[in-house]
C-alpha cells in the first residue's frame, strides 16, 4: 500500500463492524446505491432520517422517513451514513457539526457505474496513484490527492475539510482565471 494512504478499513466495513444502529441521512438515488452496497455487504439500515424541513410524514423503501431528533429517542449511539451531496455552505456547517457530535460517514458511491473506490480499487490501481502522486507539482496537490483518496476510502469528512478552500479563493488562487476565459461546470447536466 501507498505509504500516503492512512486508511486501512473501508466505509464499508466501519459499517459492518460499528456494533451499534446504522442510520441514513437522506433520501434519493445515492441513499439507493448505499442501500445496494450495504445489502451486499449484509449491513440493514435501522432507520432513515432526513433534515427537519424534509421530513413530512413520507416513507422511503419501506422505513417512515424521521427526524434526527426522533433517531436520537430511539436509539443512544448510531453511525449515520450521509446519503447525498452537498455544496451550500449552510448545509455544509450543519452537516459538519453533526460529525463531530456523532460517529458519521459519508460513503463515495459512482454517479455512474458500479465499481467502487475501496481498497481493492486502490489496489488495482497503485501503479497509476503512485505516479500521479510523484507527478504532482506542489505539496498543496500531493495532500488534497492523499486526502481524496483517504475520504473515498473511509467515508470520513474531516479528510475533505483539511483539504477544503473557499469558493473565492479556488478561483482567485488556483484557477486564476481572467476576463479572457469562459468556463462551464457541466458535471451534472443530462442533455
Amino acid at each position: 500500500m501507498l505509504s500516503w494512504i492512512t486508511e486501512t478499513q473501508t466505509v464499508w466495513q466501519r459499517m459492518q463492524s460499528c456494533g451499534k444502529p446504522v442510520v441514513i441521512y437522506g433520501m434519493g438515488d445515492g441513499a439507493l446505491k448505499i442501500m445496494k452496497e450495504m445489502e451486499r455487504c449484509g449491513v440493514r439500515a435501522d432507520a432513515i432520517f432526513a433534515s427537519d424541513d424534509f421530513v413530512r410524514g413520507q416513507s422511503f423503501v419501506g422505513y417512515p422517513v424521521l427526524k434526527l431528533a426522533q433517531v436520537e429517542e430511539r436509539y443512544e449511539d448510531f453511525l449515520i451514513v450521509m446519503a447525498f451531496g452537498v455544496h451550500d455552505e449552510p448545509t455544509i456547517r450543519r452537516v459538519m457539526e453533526l460529525s463531530r457530535r456523532r460517529e458519521l460517514v459519508a460513503p463515495d458511491v459512482p454517479v455512474a457505474g458500479e465499481e467502487l473506490f475501496d481498497l481493492d480499487f486502490v489496489q488495482r490501481h497503485e501503479a497509476e496513484l503512485d505516479w500521479l502522486y510523484r507527478t504532482l507539482g506542489d505539496d498543496c496537490s500531493r495532500r488534497t490527492l492523499a486526502a481524496v483518496v483517504n475520504y473515498k476510502i473511509s467515508g470520513k469528512l474531516c479528510y475533505l475539510d483539511d483539504c477544503a478552500l473557499p469558493e473565492e479563493e479556488a478561483y482567485r488562487e488556483l484557477l486564476r482565471l481572467d476576463s479572457e476565459e469562459d468556463f462551464a461546470d457541466l458535471g451534472a447536466y443530462r442533455g
